[in-house]
């Protein structure tokens, strides 16, 4: 696995944090700490398209990123000078990828040399990128945080993405398969209890075979418009819809049921189900 390198260039960034009443500042501060992840976030975000064009990471992503996959650890305090008020200091990046994430990452390896990707796995999840910043408090009491964004911090953005895309890819094929895998009790421990609008168009896909399709629309009175598509042929009838049951005014033996986000046709021959689509 090739993780692309450095999209970020190391610069100095001064950020205003206003109102610190603490009684000192200092370089394991909660509001310190908050401060040094959102310069690093200010910087990243004027590169967003240098990102979405290169490695297809978008805004909404790299404010997940910040929010939740890093953080500061092995903080130091390297410098104080009580004259001015000011400190220097200094901390590693780290990732802080959910559990789920690291074994699923970790755990599902298959083919040749998984021991030596396993390896390499490891190292970039356990990848640390020193950052330097200093903290000086300003005459009415706020701080001033100057910080060194490090070039290798694009590496631990490419690492968060690609594990956190892999797994959530998994989870989005499990939930498929699982909506796929129908089952007939699901309809009959569903309950009758729901209630539709007038004017609401509900459609139900077959859950079976596939391809045929009923969009409901609820009008006044009861009633209900039932348009069945297959392939190419449809059907309009205009039905009666009471505690669940739709009953048919031409008298047909066809009857029709809906109990939780299924509805059960029973025709002449077979009976079949379909699975209400949001």
């Amino acid at each position: 696995m090739k993780i692309k390198k450095t999209l970020l260039k190391l610069v100095l960034i001064t950020f205003v944090f206003i109102s610190c009443k603490d009684d000192s500042i200092k370089c394991n501060g909660s509001r310190e700490k908050e401060t040094v992840i959102e310069i690093l976030r200010d910087e990243t975000l004027k590169q967003k398209f240098l990102f979405k064009n290169s490695l297809g990471i978008d805004e909404e992503y790299l404010h997940h990123f910040f929010d939740n996959n890093i953080k500061l650890s092995l903080i130091r305090t390297t410098g104080i000078n009580k004259e001015l008020k000011s400190c220097k200091c200094s901390a590693q990046l780290e990732l802080s990828l959910k559990p789920e994430v690291i074994s699923f990452t970790t755990d599902n390896l298959s083919g040749s040399n998984i021991e030596y990707r396993k390896e390499i796995i490891n190292n970039l999840l356990n990848l640390k990128v020193d950052i330097d910043y200093r903290i000086q408090e300003t005459d009415d009491d706020d701080f001033i945080v100057e910080a060194f964004v490090p070039d290798e911090l694009g590496n631990l953005l490419s690492t968060s993405y690609i594990f956190e895309s892999q797994y959530n890819g998994s989870q989005n094929n499990e939930s498929q398969n699982n909506e796929s895998q129908f089952d007939k009790s699901q309809f009959y421990e569903s309950k009758s209890d729901k209630i539709f609008k007038v004017g609401q168009e509900v459609t139900f896909e077959e859950v079976d075979n596939g391809g045929g399709k009923f969009i409901l629309t609820f009008l006044d009175d009861n009633k209900v418009k039932i348009l069945y598509k297959y392939s190419d042929h449809e059907d309009i009838e205009i039905a009666e819809y009471k505690d669940g049951k739709i009953i048919q005014e031409s008298g047909q033996d066809d009857t029709y049921q809906i109990k939780g986000k299924y509805l059960k046709y029973i025709g002449k021959d077979d009976d079949f189900f379909y699975q209400m689509k949001y």
